[in-house]
């Protein structure tokens, strides 16, 4: 139970488009006790009925935005049900200091804007790491003997 955790942080999780792996986590309990070791025996019974009042705060940073990535690595690691899921901050912008509440948005300046691309690597660092995605979905695509034609051509155009 415990080497899932450690597996997750240390070599993350093969996910479909590829591997996944939080930058940190932090696990603690909602209710009564606070302790990682606890939340690290229940693993093993996540799936058990009688645990079900068993419920944990688990904080994981990522620096990628896949779809559904933490969603996905939950998911895939068999560490339990996934209850809710709110976002925190979105590179150096922290969506409380925005003050908004759940379910608004707020349309960011350009300053801000830009920033966050420069963050990122940006705009053209963007489109060069999703044509590797493309380049390596594509590879494992053929590996399997199942080419994606449309992206074998898409690829050949955009190369």
């Amino acid at each position: 139970e415990d080497r899932r955790i450690q597996d997750l942080l240390q070599n993350g999780i093969e996910l479909q488009d590829g591997p996944a792996q939080p930058q940190s986590m932090g696990v603690r309990k909602i209710k009564g006790i606070s302790q990682e070791k606890e939340f690290k025996k229940s693993i093993k019974s996540n799936n058990n009925k009688k645990n079900k009042s068993k419920q944990w705060r688990v904080e994981v940073e990522v620096r990628e935005g896949r779809n559904r990535l933490v969603r996905r690595m939950v998911s895939a690691s068999k560490l339990g049900h996934l209850a809710a899921l709110s976002r925190y901050k979105i590179g150096s912008v922290s969506l409380s200091s925005l003050d908004i509440k759940p379910g608004e948005w707020v349309q960011l300046g350009e300053e801000t804007v830009e920033r966050l691309w420069e963050e990122i690597g940006g705009r053209e660092r963007v489109v060069e790491r999703k044509i590797e995605a493309l380049q390596q979905q594509a590879s494992r695509m053929r590996d399997i003997n199942r080419p994606s034609v449309r992206l074998e051509e898409w690829l050949e155009k955009n190369q």
